[in-house]
């Protein structure tokens, strides 16, 4: 279990240097080019606006998703922006640990495929809202 916990930590550090990562890479070196950042985030996170003055996420256009996201997502307006992908890392992070708990003790390595696995890490270090999906179910 300790040996869990601890790539839990480690994969939550690779998650945060990924988040800063794709900041200095939106504001840095991206340009006119695509950014790191999903665009979907700030659509939810503009959604968040009309949250907090009480009015429909809905009222920003292509808003398609729960209400309870931009609820959610409502403190990247008044604690930081990328307060979003902190969530979405952290739950990210903890499928990797129900994965570890789900499994028999000698296949617990399995569930460092998950840990150490970039393309998971970088869908919700972009901003998207997968990694919650798969915890609740």
């Amino acid at each position: 279990m300790t040996s869990l916990i601890v790539h839990a930590i480690v994969s939550l550090i690779f998650h945060i240097l990924l988040i800063l990562y794709g900041e200095f890479y939106d504001n840095e070196l991206a340009g006119d080019g695509p950014l790191y950042t999903d665009i979907d985030y700030r659509v939810v996170t503009d959604a968040s606006k009309y949250v907090l003055q009480n009015e429909s996420p809905y009222r920003r256009t292509t808003y398609r998703y729960t209400p309870l996201l931009a609820y959610l997502l409502t403190p990247n307006l008044f604690l930081d922006e990328n307060w979003g992908k902190f969530v979405f890392s952290i739950c990210d992070v903890f499928i990797g640990i129900l994965i570890g708990w789900i499994l028999p003790i000698h296949q617990r390595k399995y569930a460092l495929i998950w840990f150490y696995n970039p393309m998971s890490a970088v869908i919700a270090t972009r901003g998207s809202y997968g990694s919650i999906v798969a915890v609740i179910l």
